[in-house]
């Protein structure tokens, strides 16, 4: 069992540390806006042949099909 001064004390302790907690600078997020730059400036560093690539793996098939159509389309 806790006594009526232990439990005022720790009130008291709990009570000094919210107070310090709420004066720390938290580490904001950056803004989207600053995000989409880094993104930006990360691409430009690609080469531009892979830059052009689709590298979105649901249309592999796709690149594929259009792939064997030019070569049906080519003249022999």
């Amino acid at each position: 069992m806790i006594t009526k001064d232990d439990w005022e004390r720790r009130q008291s302790q709990w009570a000094a540390f919210q107070r310090w907690e709420a004066l720390q600078d938290p580490d904001p997020a950056p803004p989207p806006a600053d995000s989409i730059g880094d993104l930006g400036a990360i691409l430009e560093w690609l080469p531009e042949d892979v830059q052009r690539q689709d590298s979105d793996p649901g249309k592999k098939g796709i690149r594929r099909m259009h792939a064997i159509a030019g070569l049906l389309a080519e003249p022999r």
